[in-house]
């Protein structure tokens, strides 16, 4: 039956059974836009320059069915639509088209135009999307995107809906991907390429990244809160100015080369690594750094003047500069020739002073079994303030309003 050029604009086909192989049924060029086809047998139309907008095809059956060339998709409902290797969208159009919860892994769908559709739950994974465009408001959140080929794709103008919150993209191949403020939010990366990638102002709160390989990739302003790593993380050359890392444990991550400048700490555990030849910057924000046992002689983590509760226990601060570091801890550390700002409540129990440069308050600080001589001098003038209830290294505790300061 040749019904090519027809029009069915809001015809209600729900549960049709039409296969190709009924007298060569051709729908070519007819339109169908709002028609509902939900549930209906499709297999092995060709479907080409058809005019599809609008239309139910949920739960339809399309297996080795044809929608590309022409074709008009805007507004399509395809959720659960059944394909087959042979289904055919390329260089279809799907702009706003809901593909929610459909199996797309053995359909052909290069160079498909996905912008602003759903793809909410769809499985995509060991699909090659490098060619595609998936562009504006699309939603791929909760998406199976394992193993999928993403290299190189552009990503742009997400929205509060749209993005890969929770995805699934467990070996995925980001590389070289431009994914600029894309929502990523509580997804898995588990071993996937992100490297080159362009990964600026984007969400990664909470996101597994086990193994994820960020080399040389461009991290600026992105939201790092929380996320999972392991020895297999890899930062190596990546660039992380104004990254927010609060809360994140980085202790096995791969940091090499990894730039820090005016990235927010505060939590981060960067507890037994070497630190000394990263590049801090102006750190925005260090509160409640654990980095005990690291290696940071010689850095300058002034922090716009804020370390406070940080963990600094057994970790080497020679010549390290420091900003305030109020209720820290800086038990058995190597502080010899830094120089320290506001330190009140500070923990020197056992730590290393020689030489190092106090300039502001020491109340309730506790130097128990500290040694080496500080340089304490800025304090001289103001021995009531800045030394009240502190503990020196003999053990003894000054009084409330002391008349003098402890003795090194």
């Amino acid at each position: 039956m040749d019904l090519r050029g027809a029009n069915f604009a809001k015809a209600n086909f729900t549960g049709l059974n039409v296969l190709a192989t009924d007298n060569h049924f051709n729908l070519t060029g007819s339109n169908l836009s709002r028609a509902n086809l939900s549930g209906a047998n499709l297999t092995g139309l060709d479907l080409s320059s058809t005019n599809l907008a609008g239309t139910n095809l949920a739960n339809a059956n399309a297996t080795d069915t044809t929608f590309s060339s022409y074709g008009y998709y805007n507004n399509s409902n395809i959720s659960n639509l059944i394909i087959s290797s042979k289904t055919n969208f390329t260089g279809t159009v799907l702009v706003r088209a809901n593909f929610s919860s459909t199996d797309l892994r053995r359909a052909n769908i290069s160079q498909i135009n996905f912008a602003e559709a759903n793809l909410s739950a769809v499985n995509l994974s060991g699909v090659d999307l490098s060619r595609s465009t998936i562009g504006k408001a699309t939603n791929l959140n909760n998406a199976n995107l394992v193993g999928a080929n993403l290299s190189n794709v552009t990503f742009s103008s997400f929205s509060s809906y749209s993005g890969f919150t929770y995805a699934d993209l467990t070996g995925a191949n980001l590389s070289g991907a431009n994914l600029v403020n894309a929502p990523m939010n509580n997804s898995d990366l588990t071993n996937a390429n992100a490297s080159g990638a362009n990964l600026q102002g984007i969400n990664l709160n909470s996101a597994n990244l086990t193994g994820t390989n960020f080399t040389n990739a461009s991290l600026l302003s992105a939201g790092m809160e929380s996320v999972t790593v392991t020895s297999g993380t890899t930062f190596t050359g990546a660039q992380t100015t104004l990254a927010t890392w609060a809360n994140a444990d980085l202790r096995s991550a791969n940091l090499s080369q990894i730039n820090f400048t005016s990235a927010i700490l505060s939590g981060v555990n960067l507890s037994g690594l070497d630190l000394r030849t990263f590049p801090f910057g102006i750190v925005l924000k260090l509160v409640g750094l654990k980095a005990n046992g690291a290696n940071l002689a010689g850095t300058n983590l002034t922090a716009g003047g804020d370390n406070t509760k940080s963990q600094f226990v057994g970790a080497n601060l020679t010549g390290a500069t420091l900003g305030t570091t109020s209720n820290s801890d800086f038990t058995g550390a190597n502080l010899s020739g830094a120089t320290m700002g506001i330190a009140f409540g500070g923990q020197f129990l056992g730590a290393n002073l020689a030489g190092t440069v106090f300039t502001g308050n020491l109340s309730q600080a506790n130097f128990s079994g500290a040694t080496g001589t500080p340089d304490v001098s800025a304090l001289a003038g103001f021995i009531g303030n800045n030394w009240s209830l502190a503990r020196c290294p003999n053990g003894t505790w000054l009084a409330l309003v002391p008349t003098a300061a402890c003795t090194f």
